[in-house]
């Protein structure tokens, strides 16, 4: 899927499994904080908004990449020494364009380089560890910086949360045991493709659709158990943990299963869901309940028929 302005991604590199990171101590950063990789955590230092820096010459579409924690920008240390080329944070200000702006350059599905616009070169990651806040050098232990030969530069952009439209009702409010407060399964949004009430596959994509405003489109018209969403759905990024405003799937073996992750905070996942434990077909009162489950929980689901999370299809 293509990246979009204005949405707030986390970037895992590809080789490494670790997530781009600011490094905080203390939660805190500031102008120079080191700019490294770690084991994913959900923090805003993890967390990067895409916004537009116009386009070059050649009218490729240019970025900024504004941190979620401070509001600082990616930038390129500037001053010679050994922090050269290292990837670091400094505010978001016009006068640092040069050592801010970059270009995406699209690999496959949603892997990108991320290249300095100044001098084309890479944002890369060394080693395996998680960085530090003093490992500045491009050898430093995972540690992040700017390379003129690509090595560990490759990044998965995944959303951190799905997006609506001006269609779309919103979450509402949350709360465990109580279907959300806009829930509403009389509305035409759990009758414009999957009709069959009670299903999984009817209140996921229902509800996808209630919240959003977003229909999900797939490459069948037919055979759309939920266990083929992840496979089958052509407009969602795919990613392998929830995140807020997914639906995510299970396999089983057999039909597998959907649920709709309203929300996803402090290490908590709040869902919905049809169909489930209480097996009828048919809409009941436990249909569209607000669930809540630690990410352990959520990825492997018990029971005589486990479930076991395939992925999520993010809005």
């Amino acid at each position: 899927m293509a990246v979009s302005i204005g949405s707030i991604y986390n970037l895992k590199n590809s080789q490494t499994g670790k997530y781009l990171n600011a490094y905080a101590p203390g939660g805190s950063v500031s102008n120079g904080s080191n700019v490294v990789q770690f084991t994913g955590d959900g923090s805003a230092e993890q967390k990067w908004k895409l916004v537009s820096a116009g386009k070059d010459s050649k009218d490729r579409q240019l970025y900024k990449m504004i941190c979620q924690n401070g509001g600082y920008a990616l930038d390129r240390y500037r001053l010679s020494g050994s922090k050269f080329n290292n990837a670091d944070l400094w505010s978001n200000t016009s006068s640092e364009d040069a050592s801010q702006i970059v270009r995406l350059v699209n690999t496959t599905a949603d892997y990108y380089y991320v290249i300095l616009a100044s001098n084309e070169y890479y944002l890369c990651a060394y080693g395996t560890a998680n960085g530090t806040s003093s490992g500045t050098t491009p050898t430093s232990a995972g540690n992040v910086f700017w390379s003129s030969t690509p090595s560990h530069c490759l990044w998965q952009f995944i959303k951190t949360s799905g997006g609506g439209t001006s269609g779309g009702k919103g979450n509402g409010t949350l709360t465990v045991g109580v279907r959300p407060s806009t829930l509403n399964y009389e509305s035409t949004f759990y009758q414009d493709k999957f009709k069959s009430e009670g299903q999984c596959t009817w209140h996921a994509y229902g509800r996808a659709y209630e919240v959003t405003g977003k229909k999900m489109t797939f490459s069948a018209v037919s055979g759309l158990d939920g266990g083929t969403w992840y496979d089958k759905c052509t407009n969602c990024q795919k990613v392998y943990e929830p995140v807020s405003n997914s639906v995510a799937v299970w396999q089983d073996g057999g039909y597998g299963h959907v649920a709709y992750v309203e929300r996803v905070t402090n290490g908590k996942i709040y869902f919905t869901e049809a169909n489930y434990p209480v097996r009828d077909d048919a809409k009941d009162p436990s249909d569209g309940i607000v669930k809540e489950y630690t990410l352990s929980q959520f990825k492997t689901r018990g029971g005589s028929n486990q479930y076991k999370l395939k992925g999520c299809l993010v809005l």
